[in-house]
Formats: structure tokens, C-alpha cells, sequence
């Protein structure tokens, strides 16, 4: 939950509102229908995490904040869709 609220400080000084806290978001795609429960942590500068939304308690990956914006576009322009493997030529010798 973000913590917006401003911090006292010392006698005679203005109070500072504090940056609201990183959250972890769930991937508008990630649900039971597909298989996938994936959180994004923004919010760090200069990383991204992610972690399993079932089992948050089993850690995290941290990588590159441009690295991680990388592959989403690489994932949005389908660079990663199961493609179907072609059949593997007929052996000399073998009905095809």
C-alpha cells in the first residue's frame, strides 16, 4: 500500500512527503484461465522484479529496468509465440 503521508522532521522544518512505496502488480494477462500468475515490482529505480504471484514467499527475480523493458516489447511484437515446428524430413528409406 502506498505511503503517502509526509514525515515530521525537526523543529522549525517543513514536513517532507515521503515517495509512495513500490507495490507489486499483477500482469493484467497473468490468471487461472491461462496458467499464468506473474507480479511485476516497479517502482526501484533502475530494476523490475518478478515473481510468481502463487508463491511470492519463493523470492524474486531482479533484473535491469531496461532490460526488462526490452523484453516486453519483444514480447508484445511476438517474438517469443509458440510457433508449430515444422515435421522433420522422411529418413531415405522410410515411407513418407
Amino acid at each position: 500500500m502506498p505511503n503517502d503521508e509526509a514525515v515530521p522532521t525537526a523543529a522549525g522544518q517543513a514536513a517532507v512527503p515521503q515517495e509512495p512505496a513500490p507495490a507489486w502488480r499483477k500482469a493484467r494477462r497473468s490468471g487461472a484461465e491461462n496458467g499464468g500468475c506473474v507480479e511485476v515490482l516497479g517502482g526501484v529505480p533502475g530494476l523490475a522484479g518478478i515473481r510468481d504471484s502463487r508463491r511470492p514467499h519463493d523470492g524474486a527475480h531482479f533484473v535491469p529496468a531496461a532490460a526488462f523493458a526490452a523484453f516486453l516489447a519483444d514480447a508484445k511484437a511476438g517474438d517469443y509465440d509458440m510457433k508449430p515446428r515444422p515435421a522433420p524430413p522422411a529418413s531415405p528409406g522410410q515411407p513418407e
